[in-house]
C-alpha cells in the first residue's frame, strides 16, 4: 500500500492520473457538453461579457509568462481580456465570475449550491467561459484568486508551507510547486486543485493535458492566497 506523507494526497494523485492517462479507472468527470455565449439567450443561465483591462498590478505576474500586457493607454473598450459573469435564472444559486485573455483564464468568485445536483459543475463554467472568446488549445494558464475554500487554505498553510524552512505563512515570494512530488499532488487534491483537474479534465478529455505546475502566491491584501495552474500536454 502506497504511503502518503499528506491527508489529500491519495486524492490528488488520482486527479493526476485521471489527467495523464485514460487508462486509470474511476474517473468521475466526462467531457462538458454545456454550450453557452453571451450572444445568445440562453434559457437557463445569463451570461453578462464586457471587455476589460486587468490592473496594473498583474503585469508583474505575467510578464515572465509571456501572457499580453496591453498598452496604458488601451481602453476597456479595445482590451482583449474579458470580465465574465455567468448566473443562473431561477432556482438554486449559481454564479461564475472571472476574467479571459488569450492564454489565460483568472477565477474570481465561484459558487453552486449543493443541493444542485443536475446543475453543471464549476468546471463546466469555466470551459464555457473560455470558449466565448478563445480557442482550447491556446490556454496556458489558470488563476484561482483571493481562496477562502475551508480545506484547501488550512491544507496550504498548515501542510503545504510547512514543508519548507523557515516556515512562512503567508510567502513573501511566490512558492512553485513541481510535478511528481507529494506537495504537488497534495494541492491537486483541494477543493481548488480538484476543480481545477476536474476543468482540464472536462475541457479535454483524458491523456491529453494535465496541470504541470502550481504557483501558490499572496496579493494585495496580503493574507489571502492565490493560486496559479499551469497545463501542458501530456
Amino acid at each position: 500500500m502506497a504511503e502518503y506523507k499528506y491527508g489529500q494526497e491519495a486524492k490528488g494523485r488520482l486527479y493526476r492520473k485521471w489527467m495523464e492517462t485514460s487508462r486509470e479507472p474511476g474517473c468521475p468527470v466526462a467531457i462538458s457538453t454545456l454550450v453557452l455565449h453571451y450572444k445568445s439567450r440562453h434559457p437557463e443561465y445569463r451570461v453578462n461579457c464586457t471587455p476589460s483591462k486587468l490592473m496594473a498590478a498583474w503585469n508583474p505576474l505575467l510578464a515572465p509568462l509571456g501572457l499580453l500586457i496591453e498598452h496604458p493607454n488601451v481602453i476597456n473598450a479595445e482590451s482583449k481580456y474579458r470580465d465574465i459573469e455567468i448566473m443562473n435564472r431561477c432556482g438554486s444559486p449559481v454564479n461564475w465570475c472571472g476574467r479571459t485573455g488569450p492564454g489565460v483564464i483568472f477565477i474570481d468568485n465561484v459558487y453552486r449550491s449543493h443541493n444542485s445536483s443536475h446543475i453543471p459543475h464549476m468546471s463546466d463554467f469555466t470551459k464555457v467561459a473560455y470558449e466565448m472568446d478563445f480557442p482550447l488549445s491556446t490556454l496556458k494558464h489558470v488563476f484561482i484568486n483571493g481562496i477562502i475554500n475551508e480545506d484547501t487554505v488550512p491544507c496550504v498553510r498548515y501542510e503545504i508551507y510547512r514543508s519548507i524552512t523557515p516556515y512562512e505563512y503567508p510567502s513573501k515570494e511566490p512558492l512553485i510547486w513541481h510535478l511528481g512530488t507529494a506537495e504537488f499532488d497534495t494541492l491537486l487534491g483541494t477543493g481548488i486543485g480538484k476543480m481545477a483537474a476536474a476543468f482540464i479534465l472536462c475541457a479535454y478529455g483524458r491523456g491529453k493535458k494535465r496541470i504541470i505546475r502550481i504557483v501558490t502566491f499572496h496579493t494585495e491584501d496580503f493574507w489571502n492566497l492565490n493560486m496559479r495552474f499551469d497545463i501542458a500536454g501530456v
